[in-house]
């Protein structure tokens, strides 16, 4: 009787855990639309901590810092200056520090005014995290 009294709780706990973690984990998730006016655009996110993350709108993470990789999305409204982007992946990385129960919305700052050496060196833009809720 003992044992089965010591595997209830044992198995409640576990149970409990998992609800109490679940409230506390972070997420990451990339705006939903371009804000030209800032010059701030989307991303795709590529991995999280190196691990490609699940489908889906929000990507649990731990609290914590995480690296996450994203690529830059294409944007024909650059103007037919920016063409030479059109045809190439750019990806970086970022370090996002989150935190429970919060949202990060990740997007990247683009310099659409970027001369054509700069749009081959991929440094014409930069990921960074948009907004928090």
């Amino acid at each position: 009787m003992k044992k089965i009294f010591a595997l209830a709780i044992v198995a409640a706990s576990v149970l409990f855990a998992g609800q109490v973690s679940a409230a506390e984990w972070g997420y990451l998730t990339v705006i939903p639309n371009d804000h030209p006016g800032d010059s701030v655009f989307r991303v795709n996110i590529e991995s999280i901590d190196g691990k490609m993350p699940d489908p889906g709108a929000n990507a649990p993470v731990s609290p914590g810092s995480h690296v996450v990789k994203v690529s830059l999305v294409f944007n024909a409204e650059w103007g037919t200056s920016m063409g030479m982007t059109e045809d190439n992946i750019y990806t970086d990385e970022l370090t996002v520090d989150v935190a429970a129960k919060k949202t990060y919305f990740l997007g990247a700052k683009v310099n659409t005014k970027a001369t054509a050496e700069e749009q081959m060196k991929g440094n014409f833009w930069g990921p960074m995290v948009v907004s928090t809720e």
